[in-house]
């Protein structure tokens, strides 16, 4: 029984266009199930508790990375497949998990290929979120912030770059207070923290932890080549420590969560004392 929730914002409306192939493609697949749609902020959470209470054992994400972490932080349950069907401007999230577009979506819910992974967990000084992929502090998460969403036309992608390039620009390295499995504690200077969820691949400790000081010309031309602000924090000099447990004690720092944002420090990282139960097609590592 599959309980699909849509987020008809996501992608400018571009379920809106799809959705009538969408469903005729999912019935001929022999999975076709409730639809619901989203009317506006806080739907998503209502809608995934009344799939849950509704007994469905499979309940699909329709939209973006925004709508996907939506219904995950709300899906409690680890009997229940969660799938994605990605059709949002930023679908990073289904890409990771080997997930290329929505037709390919409808082919993956078929097969029905389910993994149990670890989620993180990280509590900030507003609020609490799980998450599958990453954690961000600093010059990421401040990009997040600011430009929540990638723009499709030329005009707007050029002065979007633009834009982002002057935060670089302005955007200075702090020294940053952080403690780690409670038997290591440091200060490091850095413009952006990684924090990518290992465990989800098998790895132990849970977390791979990237301190960035700074940001190399050869990131910022792949950023102006791809517009991918993934790029601009993969500076092979960034400092690599690893650990189950992180508390970053400095405050004031913007946070995002699966490309997410979702406030400021200080922080503690974490894995969830429960797991997610997945359809996906080839995970990539983060």
């Amino acid at each position: 029984m599959y309980y699909y929730i849509i987020n008809p914002a996501a992608g400018n409306g571009k379920i809106n266009k799809i959705q009538d192939k969408l469903k005729g493609i999912l019935s001929e697949f022999g999975i076709a199930g409730e639809f619901v749609k989203s009317t506006g902020p806080g739907d998503i959470p209502k809608l995934t508790e009344i799939g849950v209470k509704k007994g469905y054992n499979t309940i699909v994400a329709i939209g973006g990375d925004g709508t996907v972490n939506e219904v995950l932080n709300n899906l409690n349950s680890e009997s229940i497949a969660f799938g994605i069907v990605p059709v949002g401007k930023n679908n990073l999230l289904a890409d990771s998990l080997g997930i290329a577009g929505w037709e390919n979506a409808c082919q993956i819910l078929a097969a029905r290929k389910t993994i149990k992974i670890n989620i993180g967990k990280v509590v900030t000084s507003e609020t609490t979120r799980y998450f599958i992929n990453n954690v961000s502090l600093g010059l990421e998460a401040s990009i997040r912030k600011d430009f929540p969403v990638s723009p499709k036309k030329a005009t707007e992608k050029i002065k979007n770059r633009a834009f982002i390039l002057k935060q670089i620009s302005s955007y200075k390295s702090r020294p940053i207070k952080f403690s780690i499995d409670n038997n290591l504690s440091g200060e490091a200077q850095a413009l952006n923290i990684k924090i990518a969820n290992a465990s989800l691949f098998g790895k132990s400790p849970s977390f791979r932890i990237s301190f960035g000081e700074n940001i190399a010309r050869k990131e910022k031309v792949d950023f102006l080549k791809t517009a991918d602000i993934k790029s601009l924090v993969r500076n092979k000099e960034n400092t690599i420590l690893y650990g189950d447990n992180l508390i970053i004690k400095t405050s004031g720092l913007p946070v995002s969560a699966d490309d997410q944002f979702i406030g400021t420090s200080p922080i503690e990282v974490k894995i969830a004392d429960r797991k997610a139960r997945i359809i996906v097609g080839t995970v990539k590592a983060p």
